[in-house]
């Protein structure tokens, strides 16, 4: 089974955005994937941009590092958010495959 680390906005959580993105992948794959939200990762609330990069390091770096591909998409202002930017930079750092997806 392939793991797909799907990184995106806090904003777009829960929305029917996310919903049309996961289903967007899910027909991108013609094998059996398992799609990592972030959204569903267990981890402290963060209060500063140095508390941030440590949840993220200790969080969910390491379900990046489990994953064959990771995907990710700008905000609905078409930029990449604080956390999008440095799980991107980690998923380029351990060079595993990386799809950028447009907004739509």
């Amino acid at each position: 089974m392939k793991l797909i680390y799907f990184a995106h906005s806090v904003n777009d959580y829960n929305t029917e955005y996310e919903q049309e993105l996961i289903k967007i992948i899910r027909r991108m794959f013609n094998e059996r994937i398992k799609i990592m939200n972030p959204k569903n990762i267990k981890s402290p609330k963060s209060t500063s941009l140095g508390n941030a990069y440590v949840i993220l390091r200790d969080y969910f770096f390491p379900i990046i590092k489990k994953c064959n591909v990771f995907i990710y998409v700008t905000n609905k202002n078409g930029n990449l958010t604080f956390g999008v930017i440095k799980e991107l930079e980690y998923a380029k750092d351990i060079e595993i495959e990386i799809i950028s997806l447009n907004r739509m």
